[in-house]
């Protein structure tokens, strides 16, 4: 699908067209200025500069002079007639009037014999640097964007990442480039080391070094590519935003400090102040608010960058149920996700309540520090738009999180009909940006364009430009947080192309994507672009998948993988006689091998073949940690997890499918069902009586579902309780003697099977601990059914806390026998 694309950095026409002869196209306007070897340019600094324009300037002359093929030098005054590029707030740009420019503002200015390039910065001072702005980044950004121009990049934060072309000459047209970053707040990488490695684990001095110089490498990548929040570099980077919106319930009102003395504080349930560390905050309780409000400006006080704190709860569903907290919520207004929450508020969205409080701080904040904001996530059981509160606070900033309040859907785009998780979700844009107008609060968002469930080829980039093109377009939103698990092999091309829809929502991503694959992939170019843009094909308008890879292995079938294959081969082939071509190559194409190998995995479950699935499990996992600097999957422990984990439910497949030799002899599937599932919530429970469970029950208009995903990701994000699946199934034929067993492979809920209106069994979870969610149960329907006989199946599962519904395939299986329980 095409994407519209216009430019939305503010640039003139001869800026335009300047860009234009900087890529080698011709112009019928004289050119004003011309850059070569010959008679090398010289960069001029100012002798008292401060440290973020003097190493703009040196980026500025190292990477001008790698571009010429020549030395460039750094001076503080013009020793001749050589073109000048005069970097900062000298006397030559000083007509420029820099102190007009807003903060991260840029101005390129080309003139007949030199080049003047200023920016803005903040006029508050840095705590530990009283000699320097808090924010001095506007000059750093405008060296960064001519050299840009001049088809300079950063794709990767290794040296081998970065592309620098070569250039005889260089030909400017007179003119201005303004430039300001669309969206105020941008971070993603820097928030991550670049290999996460965890330093503190390591015994080798050499190797502790090695992890401090990755994650110095990381930070100046994301500098180079201006992400800005989060990112202290030193001096030389311009400074940072500092903003929180961690969990924070768990450090502001710390459970083993205060519970013994203060058990009020914590969250009511079942008639008792709760002993776990990690209750909700009794939001209701004025001593409770007055506490907070402390935190709050004491963590300013001693954080004096910090301009936005977290007034975020836990990540745990234990929330308060006494009188006073239930009286702030709406019991309407239902939550995204309920978890365990106590019996008398389970299932009712706690965003009022927290919204209510937050304001409650941040009235009291302003009067103090009118300066400085608190912020938290629209996330779990408080995701959903509160509707007992008219509006937040200036000074507050919501972050509403993508995945958590719709499971988010990458497949389509934000304002796609056929989307439901994109539907909920823009409702909650939509009724936070309501919220957030007439205050002018900021809204960021929070997404998960990269791994933390699949760590292979990740084709988000329509997602990525649908979406952040809309942010700022259709909701004014400020900032965009990308949780970042950096595959760097398969999911690179993302994660630069990320950072660049960032400052170009609706630039030309067609032709940035064509300078990639020219300027990153060499020779290989050609047949690397076809792979990507048939994986983005593939992937666009194509099965659901979600945050994180969630589901993504739907995509990878046997017969994409069968048309990506001669693509990587060729590339491969391409690339060998040049070193950085190659490697770069060979990164991307771990991901495919990694995709080829989870496919054949799956496809060995699927055949019922576990002991073979089972050793194509350990080659992927081993797969997956070979690459032992982490420079291509992440999978290094680090101070955000190890992510080996993801291998844990692939074990699951096998051990389930598995079963089925241990409960049957010779068994062979005869039908496995994964789509086609009519679904329809009960909340009343009124399923029977209406008769959902008889053959002739109309469902036609009951939207369809398919196994694999909980409910909740496939459109009903805010529902807990009974739900009904349905699906036509004709009888297959068997062999004389042999049994017909009608098999679950999971069900995350409470299960009543019914055939034909009659029913068949039920399986049950553990009513406190829920085990059985994820084991299989199965039922001997041989006398029940004739072969050939069309057949209503209709399954019943309640689930009333966390996700639930058909989370594996339906089968018919054919056995010899039934094995006995051992």
């Amino acid at each position: 699908m095409a994407l519209p694309v216009i430019d939305t950095f503010r640039r003139t026409a001869s800026a335009l067209l300047g860009a234009a002869l900087l890529l080698g196209a011709s112009s019928p306007l004289q050119a004003a200025l011309k850059l070569s070897k010959a008679t090398p340019p010289e960069v001029i600094v100012a002798p008292q500069a401060l440290p973020a324009e003097r190493h703009a300037a040196e980026e500025l002359a190292h990477y001008l002079g790698r571009v010429l093929g020549c030395e460039v030098a750094l001076r503080e005054s013009r020793s001749g007639e050589s073109p000048a590029l005069y970097v900062g707030r000298l006397p030559e740009n000083a007509a420029l009037e820099p102190e007009k420019l807003g903060v991260e503002e840029s101005l390129v200015v080309v003139r007949e014999n030199a080049i003047h390039i200023v920016g803005g910065r903040s006029k508050g001072r840095h705590s530990q640097h009283p000699e320097l702005p808090r924010h001095d980044r506007g000059t750093l950004y405008g060296v960064y964007n001519l050299l840009e121009e001049l088809g300079v990049r950063w794709y990767r934060p290794e040296p081998w990442g970065e592309h620098v072309p070569s250039k005889p000459e260089i030909v400017l047209e007179e003119g201005e480039r303004r430039s300001q970053p669309v969206y105020q707040y941008r971070y993603g990488i820097n928030r991550y080391q670049t290999h996460a490695a965890l330093e503190s684990q390591l015994s080798d001095p050499a190797e502790r070094e090695a992890v401090r110089a990755e994650r110095e490498m990381a930070r100046r990548w994301a500098v180079r590519n201006r992400q800005n929040c989060n990112l202290w570099t030193g001096p030389g980077m311009g400074g940072y935003y500092e903003i929180n919106f961690a969990h924070a319930y768990l450090y502001l009102v710390p459970h083993a400090h205060y519970f013994k003395t203060h058990p009020e504080y914590f969250a009511l349930v079942n008639g008792e102040r709760s002993s776990d560390p990690n209750a909700q905050l009794c939001l209701s309780n004025p001593e409770v608010q007055e506490l907070v409000f402390r935190k709050i400006v004491r963590a300013f006080e001693e954080r004096p960058e910090l301009e936005i704190a977290s007034l975020d709860p836990n990540d745990y569903a234990i929330w308060c149920e006494c009188d006073a907290c239930r009286a702030l919520d709406d019991p309407k207004l239902k939550a995204s996700h309920s978890g365990a929450m106590p019996e008398k508020i389970k299932g009712t969205s706690m965003s009022n309540r927290v919204v209510w409080f937050n304001n409650q701080i941040a009235r009291r904040l302003r009067e103090v520090l009118p300066d400085k904001k608190i912020g938290w996530y629209a996330y779990m059981m408080h995701t959903e738009v509160p509707t007992k509160v008219d509006h937040l606070e200036s000074n507050t900033a919501v972050m509403p999180v993508a995945f958590a309040g719709s499971f988010s859907d990458y497949s389509r785009g934000l304002y796609d009909p056929k989307s439901r998780q994109n539907a909920t979700f823009l409702e909650i844009l939509k009724g936070y940006r309501e919220l957030t107008k007439a205050s002018g609060a900021p809204m960021l968002v929070h997404d998960y364009w990269s791994f933390y469930l699949w760590p292979g080829p990740l084709p988000v980039m329509h997602s990525m430009a649908d979406k952040l093109r809309a942010y700022h377009r259709d909701f004014g939103v400020t900032g965009v947080y990308n949780e970042v698990h950096p595959c760097w092999g398969p999911q690179g091309m993302i994660l630069y192309f990320y950072t660049w829809l960032l400052r170009h929502p609706d630039g030309d991503l067609n032709a940035e994507k064509r300078y990639y694959y020219t300027s990153f992939y060499g020779p290989a170019a050609e047949p690397m672009e076809r792979y990507h843009e048939r994986l983005e094909s593939a992937a666009w308008g194509g099965p659901y998948f979600g945050s994180g890879g969630m589901g993504i292995e739907a995509l990878f079938t046997n017969a994409l993988l069968d048309e990506l294959k001669p693509l990587i081969e060729e590339a491969s082939a391409l690339a060998a006689d040049d070193e950085v071509i190659a490697k770069r190559v060979h990164d991307v194409a771990a991901g495919y091998h990694y995709a080829r190998m989870a496919r054949d995995f799956h496809n060995l479950v699927e055949a019922l073949r576990p002991k073979e699935a089972a050793a194509k499990l350990s080659e992927l996992e081993a797969y997956f940690h070979s690459f032992k600097d982490g420079s291509v999957f992440d999978n290094r422990a680090s101070e955000r997890g190890n992510f080996s984990g993801i291998f844990k439910s692939y074990r699951k497949h096998v051990e389930r499918e598995g079963a089925l030799h241990a409960y049957f002899t010779e068994p062979e599937v005869a039908q496995r069902h994964e789509k086609g599932f009519r679904f329809q919530t009960d909340p009343e429970r009124k399923g029977e009586t209406l008769g959902w469970q008889s053959a002739d029950a109309d469902d036609s208009a009951w939207p369809l579902l398919h196994t694999g995903q909980v409910w909740q990701s496939q459109g009903f994000p805010d529902f807990q309780g009974t739900a009904w699946y349905r699906k036509k199934l004709t009888i297959p034929g068997i062999k004389e003697g042999h049994r017909l067993i009608l098999y679950f492979s999971a069900v995350d809920g409470d299960a009543t099977v019914y055939l034909n209106g009659r029913k068949v069994g039920e399986h049950l979870l553990h009513p406190e601990t829920l085990a059985g969610y994820d084991e299989p149960f199965f039922f001997d329907i041989t006398d029940a059914v004739a072969p050939g006989e069309r057949v209503q199946l209709a399954i019943k599962v309640r689930k009333e806390q966390y996700v639930g519904g058909l989370t594996h395939p339906v089968l018919m299986v054919e056995t010899a026998a039934i094995r006995p329980p051992e």
